[in-house]
């Protein structure tokens, strides 16, 4: 049986309605995908509000003063007195990484980083991690740790902290440089001027964005290297500062 010429027409505009919807939604998804925010480095919501871990603001697990905690305390505060006069630039260094950085100790993992960047040949924990401003510790883990592998785990995120100096703005490398006047009590006065000055000289203005930094294999393996040389009975200072410098991390003979 034939159809007549109006309901051919009519079936042929369906078909035709039915493949240009399909078509437009083809189109729909492939041009015009929705963003993803990365929570974990920032995203692209533009919405504030405050955020913790068990009842708690982070701020509340914010260490106010690192060198007041057993570790530090016990541990390597010796190590600090004979840097400061072996080495007094890498000395400014360290207290600059231990008082200018923010500290969390939270209760609960931190972001992962992969055992092939790291240098680790077997699996690993990851006790901490730390990006321009901040160092973030897993405190469940390291309330399991040994004091001296608590001293141990707060020397190896100093170290870090200096290799990345070089990722630092003029502000922070400018209060970093001071910091040697705040070893001593009777310069320490000064320290506090030298500070106020660099934020004036380097204004951090709208728009600023720090360097992005990814640290490889051969970081990890100078920083383990460094660490080992300092957290020893008799620690080879010289020798650390050699490395530091050798490699452009630092240099501390200005």
């Amino acid at each position: 049986m034939k159809l007549s010429t109006t309901k051919s027409l009519r079936l042929i505009s369906l078909m035709i309605l039915l493949l240009l919807a399909a078509c437009q939604g083809e189109k729909t998804i492939i041009n015009n995908p929705a963003p993803v925010a990365d929570t974990s480095m920032g995203g692209t919501d533009n919405t504030g509000g405050g955020s913790g871990i068990e009842g708690k603001p982070f701020e509340d697990y914010i260490e106010k003063n690192l060198e007041l905690t057993d570790a530090y305390k016990n541990h390597l505060q010796a190590l600090m007195d004979q840097i400061k006069i072996e080495a007094p630039g890498l000395a400014g260094d360290m207290y600059h990484i231990s008082r200018n950085r923010e500290w969390y100790f939270v209760p609960g993992p931190v972001r992962k980083i992969s055992e092939q960047i790291i240098g680790a040949y077997s699996k690993s924990v990851q006790f901490a991690l730390q990006d321009h401003n901040k160092v973030w510790i897993d405190r469940n883990l390291y309330v399991e740790m040994s004091p001296s592998s608590q001293a141990n785990l707060l020397l190896h995120e100093m170290v870090i902290g200096i290799r990345l100096m070089q990722y630092q703005d003029k502000m922070d490398q400018c209060i970093a440089k001071a910091a040697k006047l705040a070893l001593n009590e009777e310069t320490a006065a000064e320290y506090k001027k030298q500070k106020q000055k660099c934020r004036r000289s380097y204004p951090r203005l709208p728009g600023f964005e720090q360097k992005k930094f990814r640290l490889n294999q051969n970081d990890y393996d100078i920083v383990r290297k460094i660490v080992s040389l300092l957290d020893r009975a008799n620690p080879d200072i010289e020798e650390a500062v050699s490395i530091i410098e050798s490699h452009g991390i630092r240099n501390y003979q200005d």
